[in-house]
């Protein structure tokens, strides 16, 4: 699943334009775009700041906001997995040291639920998921094992909050059929409200989960071969975990689509994922649009050049949509980015966020109120770091 080669990605808010930050990224002034939003367009704080180590083949990472504070979670590959948490105010200065919050662990995901930090991660040594919970200020409250063991090379876990319980989803090798996706509720404290059983109705190999909450539940995506070949599936859950009609929902046909991302707003889902339509030769960025009433709208291309284009992150920002991935068209990569409308419609044209100082990927990302916290994993004279920077409203 970890790739060597670093994508480029970044992240930024539906505003109203872009200063590039001379030498440390920021949008090319040939392509930047104009977006339209609730602030007046963001300018970088200033330059990218190190929050901490990190590791060749690092994907992923998390980044919050809570009570005017943020708090990132990465994790670091550097002689074992570790995964590390850290506080910092909104510009990026730190609140106290950055804490390794576990060993031999990979993967993390993160959700806020009032003033705490729950955190997820896959735990490879007899632990399998494993779920601690933090105040704002950084201090372990629990720590529970969620399920014993996972497949090494599963796992993956992501967790979303809402009215008082957390959803946790992973997939796992569990039998002969393949990787299996798996979905429990757990309630504030951590205990379990509802046990994790098998999330899509096949016993095809299904991966690559994807997790959000919604305005009446969650919903959840993942990676399905029950048709004998990758398509991305989507469902709704109620708050009980419950799955809502019409359930497995195919999102899209043909072959090769994986790490779908998911965001919603109003009912709407945005979905974005890698599309191999080629061998593995030129992956492109797609996104699907699902409407309140479940219907699915038809693929949306959002590269413009060939090469390899992987990793999508999608969000909703003030006004719009946005998915960001990175982009080997250019050469070296390059993250870009496309603005899409609450109902799933093109916004302008893509627009290219990033330069070639360092080599910076797989993001992170937190609104503010008043702008943009970025969190990425930069390589930069041989050395891996997690990096922070703060993008507010002008």
């Amino acid at each position: 699943m970890r790739s060597a080669l670093p994508m480029l990605a970044l992240l930024v808010c539906g505003c109203g334009g872009f200063k590039a930050l001379p030498g440390d990224g920021g949008p090319d002034a040939a392509d930047r775009g104009t977006i339209d939003g609730a602030c007046g367009g963001l300018s970088a704080a200033s330059t990218a700041l190190t929050v901490g180590p990190a590791g060749s083949g690092s994907l992923t990472s998390a980044l919050l906001h809570l009570d005017g504070r943020v708090a990132a979670v990465w994790e670091d590959l550097t002689g074992g997995g570790k995964v590390w948490l850290a506080l910092l105010s909104p510009d990026g200065s730190p609140i106290g040291s950055p804490t390794a919050i576990g060993t031999d662990a990979y993967s993390p995901a993160a959700a806020v639920a009032g003033q705490e930090i729950a955190v997820v991660y896959h735990q490879r040594t007899g632990q399998g998921i494993v779920l601690k919970r933090f105040d704002r200020d950084g201090k372990e409250l629990a720590s529970r094992s969620l399920v014993a063991t996972v497949d090494p090379q599963a796992g993956y876990p992501k967790i979303a909050h809402r009215a008082g319980r957390y959803a946790v989803a992973y997939f796992d090798g569990a039998d002969a059929t393949g990787f299996q996706t798996y979905l429990g509720l757990f309630n504030a404290d951590g205990s379990a409200a509802r046990a994790f059983a098998q999330l899509a109705d096949t016993m095809k190999s299904t991966a690559l989960v994807d997790l959000t909450a919604t305005d009446t539940g969650y919903a959840a995506v993942w990676t399905d071969e029950r048709q004998g070949d990758r398509r991305i599936y989507a469902a709704r859950l109620a708050d009980d975990g419950a799955k809502l009609p019409p359930g497995d929902l195919p999102l899209t046909s043909g072959s090769g689509h994986t790490f779908p991302t998911v965001a919603s707003r109003e009912g709407h889902l945005e979905v974005c994922y890698s599309a191999d339509h080629d061998g593995g030769t030129n992956p492109e960025i797609e996104c699907v649009h699902v409407d309140a009433a479940n219907t699915v709208g038809q693929p949306l291309r959002v590269t413009s050049a060939s090469g390899v284009s992987s990793f999508p992150k999608t969000m909703w920002s003030a006004a719009r949509f946005v998915v960001v991935w990175g982009d080997e068209g250019f050469g070296l990569g390059k993250i870009l980015m496309r603005q899409l409308h609450l109902d799933g419609r093109a916004d302008g044209s893509n627009t290219t966020l990033t330069n070639f100082t360092a080599t910076s990927g797989y993001p992170s990302a937190a609104w503010l109120g008043d702008g943009i916290g970025l969190g990425w994993y930069q390589y930069s004279k041989s050395v891996w770091s997690y990096v922070y920077q703060a993008y507010p409203c002008r």
